[in-house]
């Protein structure tokens, strides 16, 4: 059976106002969704709820057609969420700070080959505090490669990357979702065409 991330009837209230209600979708193995809406709309609490770390409203999130709260030891070995606070530790390093984010690391060799890719080698042994932004970003998806789950679920991954950066984001998501990978992305920025027609879910909601 293909992996697969459904909401059946989803709804979500902050304070006294209503974000977003009756959400329906369901994603499979090779398969993208793009969430866009105003800020304020309700797009990193979805992600988050899609996640497992914030409870709905009303509604329910399924993995593999089985409510989240009932398999999650199996369901958070399948995905991996990034959100706009980076975990980082200053005093670490680059490695150091990959090795620890993850649960399961690779070899050293491996996670040394991922920060290449992303265009951190150089930057292996320096502590975080001196990363830019776009390196810490570049840094938290090298955690996405080194983890090797099925589901990514990014919130804003494009923001502080350069052109360059952007393209290299946009190819390493192109991959991982044709080789049965599943991706759920919030993006201010256009996708380019290397992601191919990524299918939108519109979220109602005024800029904050």
């Amino acid at each position: 059976m293909k992996p697969s991330l459904a909401v059946a009837n989803l709804s979500a209230i902050r304070g006294e106002r209503l974000l977003f209600s009756d959400l329906n979708f369901e994603l499979e193995s090779g398969q993208s969704l793009r969430i866009s809406g105003a800020n304020g709309s309700g797009k990193t609490t979805l992600l988050r709820m899609l996640a497992g770390l914030t409870a709905p409203a009303q509604g329910t999130v399924l993995w593999n057609s089985e409510n989240i709260l009932q398999c999650r030891e199996q369901f958070q070995s399948q995905i991996a969420y990034s959100g706009h606070q980076f975990g980082l530790s200053s005093d670490l390093t680059t490695l150091e700070n990959l090795r620890y984010l993850i649960p399961n690391p690779p070899s050293e060799n491996k996670l040394i080959e991922i920060l290449a890719r992303l265009e951190l080698k150089a930057s292996v042994d320096l502590p975080a505090r001196y990363l830019s932004q776009g390196q810490r970003r570049r840094l938290i998806l090298a955690r996405l490669l080194a983890m090797q789950v099925c589901c990514w679920i990014l919130d804003e991954p494009l923001a502080a990357l350069d052109t360059a950066g952007i393209e290299l984001v946009e190819q390493i998501c192109t991959e991982h979702t044709r080789q049965g990978g599943m991706l759920v992305i919030t993006s201010h920025q256009k996708l380019s065409a290397t992601l191919g027609d990524v299918p939108t879910l519109a979220l109602g909601g005024s800029t904050a």
